[in-house]
């Protein structure tokens, strides 16, 4: 499992997390707390509470790479990456 938390903070910015999300080829699952939706719905994510960051995570390290890439070139905030290379 490969996963980052990013700052969320703005609607821009979640609109941003579900595109990037959207472009990947597996799932990927939106994290905060205890709940956790699929990062491709837009419902689910505005759903999150988005005040403590989201956890981004997928099962894989050709998604978690462009996750990465494109959170950057948004310019939205990693807080931590978290990697499981024992799964690969």
């Amino acid at each position: 499992m490969f996963g980052v938390t990013v700052k969320t903070d703005s609607i821009e910015s979640v609109k941003s997390i579900n595109k990037i999300a959207s472009g990947c080829e597996g799932n990927v699952d939106a994290t905060t707390g205890r709940y956790s939706v699929d990062a491709k719905s837009i419902m689910g994510l505005l759903s999150l509470n988005l005040n403590r960051g989201v956890h981004l995570s997928t099962n894989s390290l050709e998604d978690f790479k462009l996750i990465c890439e494109r959170l950057k070139s948004e310019k939205i905030e990693i807080l931590q990456i978290d990697t499981d290379f024992a799964s690969v």
